[in-house]
């Protein structure tokens, strides 16, 4: 091993399994086939299981792995997934979904805010109209393919994340040294790089060490000491109770979508996976105590929130797990010779399904700089800055969802309005995202929550694409109506997810 100007990662050492592990073994194995590669993991750790939803953009680490959806999806419990749903956050529900918008020849901000202030449309109408899938999903229907939608980023998947990781482990992790023990400490040298490992099985040596310990951060938190940027004070949310839920009517409940509910002082999960809804409940324990989160969970799910409301008896049955969150992120993420991936480097809670993403994003992040047989410092202060920056961006966008929200209930959702986030810079970056990147969440989030751009002076003087005015709006809205058209036409078309489903995922395992 050598440091100080470059640093050697011939033989790289992951540490704890899960979903993280796996995933960073799966891509490692497949990006750097010519290193060594160890997994050590302990069987006297639990694994976390609340990544169960994914966004689009796994699809191109999963495409890199080489993993194909009628292998993987029946051995994972999974379904797929076209949107994100928000209950609760604003007077109606509203959709941020996954594609492409469709506005040839319109400023879709703009053009469709206008009609919205002459016509009073619902806010959902936006996601109606420029997105070609959204009144199939809505309907519980599953869409291949339609104007707008590709197989990078426009489908995500539901699935167990533990059976995930034991679907890597089993499938794509050939040649990957598996090794049960526990990690009780490190022999480092003189400038603090970790030499071995201290197991229950014995001293394991490598040039790079992989902290996947999930919350714990035993390496990059406890052997490296390296700070973590608390977040607690702009996303408070630090613990949830989750369950597994059985289904009462299967193919009404396995919608396409993560259904996010808002109630007291949190919200709630819903994610249909092929045989069980898994679901939560995030809160911060600074406003509820874990009881009294524990029966507004209960109350919730048998409440008309749920597709179908559990009776008490039903949910009496069920087993309630609790989880402990840590929000925010180590300074640095690569620290000598161990980098933190997943939960062990940091964690925004569930919100817009950032669990995973931050898993496989981190990991090209660091592909991108294991390119080499050596690692410089300065390859170590790119990989750091990536990685933060684009936690605290997802970070910023999540808080979003509370500074926009209407709900002004309870001292919870009363202190959202309270918080700000410093730095003219965000508040900038998100006027010009919400207004000129109709596909970004900002447009959605904020259009969904009730911002409406095109007030009563805006209406008559700003000019669109198409006029300024009424006039405009009575174009816009009859050619917008016509898209919707088309849209439904492709909803009639289209099969219910559960059917899909079966045909051509779990039919083939049946068969």
């Amino acid at each position: 091993m050598q440091h100080g100007d470059a640093m050697q990662t011939n033989k790289i050492v992951i540490v704890g399994g899960g979903s993280a592990g796996w995933m960073t073994a799966a891509t490692l194995r497949k990006g750097l086939p010519h290193k060594s590669i160890k997994l050590i993991e302990s069987k006297n750790v639990p694994l976390v299981g609340v990544g169960e939803s994914t966004l689009g953009h796994i699809n191109r680490w999963r495409k890199f792995v080489g993993i194909e959806d009628k292998d993987f999806m029946p051995r994972t419990n999974a379904s797929y997934k076209h949107s994100i749903k928000f209950s609760g956050w604003s007077d109606k529900p509203f959709h941020y979904p996954f594609g492409t918008a469709q506005y040839e020849n319109f400023d879709p901000f703009y053009d469709w805010h206008s009609v919205k202030y002459f016509y009073d449309l619902p806010a959902d109408d936006y996601v109606d109209t420029f997105f070609s899938a959204a009144l199939a999903f809505k309907e519980g229907k599953y869409v291949e393919q339609s104007p707008g939608m590709n197989s990078d980023l426009s489908v995500a998947y539901h699935f167990d994340a533990i059976a995930f990781g034991q679907y890597l482990k089993e499938n794509h992790c050939e040649g990957v040294e598996h090794i049960v023990a526990d990690v009780t400490g490190a022999r480092t040298d003189e400038d603090g790089y970790i030499k071995a490992l201290v197991t229950s099985e014995g001293e394991i040596e490598g040039d790079l060490f992989i902290d996947c310990t999930g919350f714990k951060s035993l390496l990059l938190g406890e052997f490296m000491g390296e700070p973590f940027v608390d977040y607690s004070d702009k996303l408070p949310n630090n613990k949830a109770w989750a369950c597994a839920v059985p289904y009462v009517d299967k193919e009404k409940e396995l919608e396409p979508f993560t259904n996010c509910t808002a109630i007291g002082n949190g919200w709630c999960w819903n994610i249909p996976l092929w045989s069980r809804l898994g679901t939560g409940y995030v809160y911060s324990d600074k406003y509820v105590s874990d009881e009294e989160a524990l029966q507004e969970f209960k109350n919730y799910l048998m409440s008309d929130a749920m597709v179908v409301p559990r009776t008490n008896l039903e949910v009496d049955e069920l087993e309630f797990r609790p989880i402990q969150m840590r929000t925010g992120i180590h300074e640095r993420g690569f620290v000598k010779n161990v980098v933190g991936i997943g939960l062990a480097l940091g964690f925004l809670e569930p919100l817009e399904s950032n669990g995973l993403l931050t898993v496989h994003e981190t990991l090209f992040y660091l592909l991108d700089v294991l390119q080499k047989d050596w690692v410089t410092d300065f390859d170590k202060q790119m990989f750091n800055e990536e990685t933060f920056r684009f936690f605290d961006q997802f970070a910023r966008f999540l808080f979003l969802h509370y500074a926009m929200t209407s709900r002004s209930d309870t001292p919870y959702w009363r202190d959202c309005a309270k918080r700000t986030w410093p730095g003219i810079e965000f508040t900038e970056k998100f006027m010009r995202d919400w207004s000129h990147f109709p596909n970004r969440g900002e447009a959605m989030i904020a259009t969904g929550m009730g911002y409406n751009f095109v007030n009563e002076w805006r209406a008559q003087f700003t000019t669109t694409l198409n006029g300024n005015g009424k006039e405009a709006a009575a174009h816009n809205k009859a050619v917008f109506d016509k898209m919707k058209e088309q849209w439904q036409e492709i909803a009639d078309k289209s099969p219910m997810l559960y059917d899909y489903l079966e045909e051509h995922i779990y039919g083939i395992m049946d068969s």
